[in-house]
C-alpha cells in the first residue's frame, strides 16, 4: 500500500502513456537484434516473450523478400534464447552468436536455410 500511495495516479498514467508512444514498429518489451551473415546479408531476430519473427534482409539495407519466419513458444533463458515452432525447427541465440555484433568471430553463413543454429553455427537439417 505504502509504495502504491508514493507512485501515485500520475506516475501511473504517465507509464501507460509511455509505453503507448513505444509500440510504434517494434513493441516496448520486444528486442531485435541483427546478425550480419557472411556474404552481406542481414539475419534480424525480433522477440517477445511469446513469439519471434526470423528475417533475412538483403545485403546494403535491401527490402526482405517476405515476412519472415514467425516461431512460436518462445523460452528466455539466461543468455540463451530459444525458439520453438512445433516439431519443425529449432533457434538458438547464446552468447557466442553475439560475437557477430562486435566483430570478435566469423559472420553467419546465412546460405543455409533457417533450419536450427546452435552454439552460434548454423546447421541444417
Amino acid at each position: 500500500m505504502a509504495s502504491e500511495r508514493a507512485l501515485g495516479c500520475g506516475a501511473c498514467w504517465r507509464g501507460l502513456g509511455l509505453s503507448l508512444m513505444l509500440l510504434g514498429a517494434v513493441p516496448a518489451w520486444a528486442s531485435q537484434t541483427d546478425y550480419t551473415c557472411a556474404d552481406g546479408q542481414v539475419l534480424r531476430v525480433r522477440s517477445t516473450p511469446r513469439e519471434a519473427t526470423v528475417q533475412l534482409l538483403p545485403a546494403e539495407g535491401g527490402k526482405p523478400s517476405g515476412p519472415g519466419v514467425r516461431l512460436e513458444r518462445v523460452r528466455q533463458t539466461g543468455a540463451a534464447l530459444f525458439f520453438a515452432p512445433g516439431k519443425k525447427a529449432s533457434l538458438q541465440l547464446d552468447r557466442s552468436t553475439a560475437l557477430w555484433q562486435t566483430g570478435d568471430a566469423p559472420p553467419l553463413n546465412c546460405q543455409l536455410k533457417l533450419k536450427e543454429f546452435r552454439g552460434g553455427t548454423p546447421t541444417a537439417r
